[in-house]
């Protein structure tokens, strides 16, 4: 093309190199994070928002300083109801926490094999940041070691699902 701007051999071999690093860098980040879907992995690391939901003390609905604090460290659907769910002895309020719970999980499922499927096909879909640095909040939640019943009531639901 006329007046088309050529750029040099390197600068091209540069830009392919970074894009071939960037693209195994997401490659590593989804293998490690499948190994852990897979049970090969023990639970990841506690952050701050996982310490404040399991360690909050157990009148958590009425103090709206920590409704605002879980609100600040956890801004992902299901950490509040998980924090609810840990600590009510209610079973009505339970499973109705629960049923929240798992439609957030399914619904962070659904995204997280969306964006497998782009990057398997060359990251053809906007998937924003979607597992690109690791596990995601709700994934983190519900990997703790005090999250385990929950997680196996999730896991026995998601298996009594049919698949879509």
């Amino acid at each position: 093309r006329l007046g088309a701007r050529v750029l040099p051999i390197a600068k091209i071999d540069e830009q392919r190199i970074e894009i071939r690093a960037e693209a195994s860098r997401a490659a590593q980040t989804w293998l490690s994070l499948k190994r852990w879907q897979n049970g090969e992995i023990e639970n990841p690391e506690p952050t701050a928002c996982s310490q404040l939901v399991f360690s909050v003390n157990s009148n958590l609905d009425s103090s709206s300083a920590i409704e605002a604090e879980l609100a600040r460290m956890c801004p992902f659907r299901g950490a509040k109801e998980v924090a609810r769910w840990y600590r009510s002895r209610d079973q009505d309020e339970r499973n109705r926490l629960f049923e929240v719970i798992f439609r957030a999980d399914q619904q962070r499922v659904a995204s997280v094999r969306v964006a497998e499927a782009s990057l398997a096909l060359g990251q053809i879909w906007e998937v924003g940041d979607t597992r690109r640095k690791g596990l995601e909040g709700l994934e983190v939640l519900l990997g703790q070691p005090e999250a385990l019943k929950l997680r196996q009531q999730i896991t026995r639901r998601s298996r009594a699902q049919p698949e879509l």
